[in-house]
């Protein structure tokens, strides 16, 4: 099958601006949570060949076509970093707030932590209070 013009195709590469606007999204989505959830999962050193990549910046396609890819990239991330969250076993408990495992154990900790410096500052206060009222 012939062409359907007679000039040579060329592959183009896109403007400078194009290029920095993709790298701007691209490092935008690098700093949200999500994509910070998914590196603090899914080490570098640990990643393999068909987990998610960012698009290719230089490559020739629409606004559209791009937007789509990028939509892409950040929903296997999100896929990605949840399952392997939930296969080391941290995932939230459904409706308490709480992690299940080491940040749970943290926060119970840092509670009864506080609760005895409570127990401490009152009873300190009570103590003085009777103290003062003995000697006046």
């Amino acid at each position: 099958m012939a062409p359907l013009s007679n000039k040579p195709s060329q592959v183009t590469q896109p403007a400078e601006e194009i290029v920095r606007r993709r790298e701007m999204e691209i490092e935008k989505y690098k700093k949200s949570q999500t994509y910070l959830l998914y590196a603090r999962h899914v080490l570098k050193d640990g990643r393999r060949p068909d987990d998610p990549q960012p698009p290719n910046k230089y490559a020739n396609c629409s606004r559209r076509d791009w937007d789509s890819r990028m939509k892409i990239w950040k929903r296997k991330t999100c896929e990605r970093a949840v399952a392997s969250r939930e296969r080391s076993g941290v995932f939230r408990m459904a409706g308490l707030g709480f992690w299940t495992t080491v940040d749970w154990y943290l926060t119970f900790l840092l509670w009864c932590l506080s609760l005895v410096y409570y127990i401490l500052v009152v009873v300190q206060r009570w103590v003085r209070q009777q103290r003062d009222g003995l000697y006046k």
